[in-house]
């Protein structure tokens, strides 16, 4: 199977808030609760006005998450306007022992056996062959339904996957 396709901002911002939601932001929760223990733990044991503190440490907290999401998201919006590997046009090819991407300054290459997630989004399939490494397959290049449910037959009998994760 090959296709010739292009990423669209849309595409790309669907899969940074899969990728983001699914790995990121539970660390952030889990360091958001970290902070807010810390802060009331201290002051408690510092201060008579614990409503107060308790007051300012969630507007502290929501601050900081709030600034945090908004500088990523800034910079996501931004590389993808400066880098040519994210918008410019790419030839996706599936055989029975690879998935080769090709765009006009690399060609990268991925066994089947590498492949260590398979999900769906929205408007794309992700095959993750590391953390951050992902194959981003936009679903509008299948003309129809049919195509889409062999892809992702093809898919899960190439690799350990039974069904993909949503």
């Amino acid at each position: 199977m090959k296709y010739t396709y292009s990423l669209s901002p849309s595409i790309l911002a669907d899969f940074n808030r899969y990728h983001w939601f699914r790995f990121f932001l539970r660390k952030r929760y889990v360091f958001s609760v970290a902070l807010i223990i810390l802060f009331i733990g201290t002051n408690i044991a510092l201060s008579p006005y614990k409503t107060t503190l308790l007051f300012y440490a969630l507007i502290f907290i929501s601050l900081f998450a709030f600034t945090y999401w908004l500088v990523y998201f800034i910079t996501l919006r931004n590389s993808f306007k400066e880098d040519p590997l994210l918008s410019g046009e790419r030839d996706l090819e599936i055989s029975r022992e690879q998935i080769r991407v090709i765009t006009s300054s690399v060609n990268t290459t991925f066994k089947w056996s590498r492949i260590t997630r398979f999900a769906e989004t929205g408007l794309s399939y992700l095959l993750y062959s590391g953390r951050n490494q992902v194959v981003i397959v936009p679903k509008y290049i299948f003309k129809t339904p049919d195509e889409r449910t062999t892809f992702v037959d093809f898919v899960c009998d190439r690799t350990k996957f039974k069904k993909f994760r949503s």
